[in-house]
């Protein structure tokens, strides 16, 4: 697979990724480090002609990166949110029933 190739596929990933994660899934991160590391190499060693498409595709990558990373961080911050606000409501309390026997 050429170096182009890797980064378009990691990029496809990433935004899949990202999309899973704005609509509330798990997304897993196991290997993705793995991954970018095996793109950079490819591009490190694909001739010098292919370097100007490269960087424009590893700007997209960080780009796309950058944005998941956005969205997993609002999602942790909205739990946090949520967490707290609960810690300061307390435990839910239930009306007493009214004895309304008229």
């Amino acid at each position: 697979m050429t170096a182009a190739a890797r980064l378009a596929e990691l990029t496809a990933a990433i935004a899949d990724m990202r999309a899973a994660a704005l609509d509330g899934a798990f997304v897993e991160l196991a290997g993705l480090d793995g991954a970018i590391e095996e793109a950079l190499a490819a591009t490190r060693a694909a001739p010098s002609s292919e370097q100007p498409e490269l960087l424009a595709q590893l700007e997209a990558l960080v780009r796309e990166l950058d944005a998941l990373a956005a969205v997993l961080k609002r999602r942790r911050d909205g739990g946090r949110q949520q967490r707290a606000a609960a810690a300061y409501r307390g435990p839910q309390q239930t009306p007493p029933a009214s004895n309304d026997n008229s």
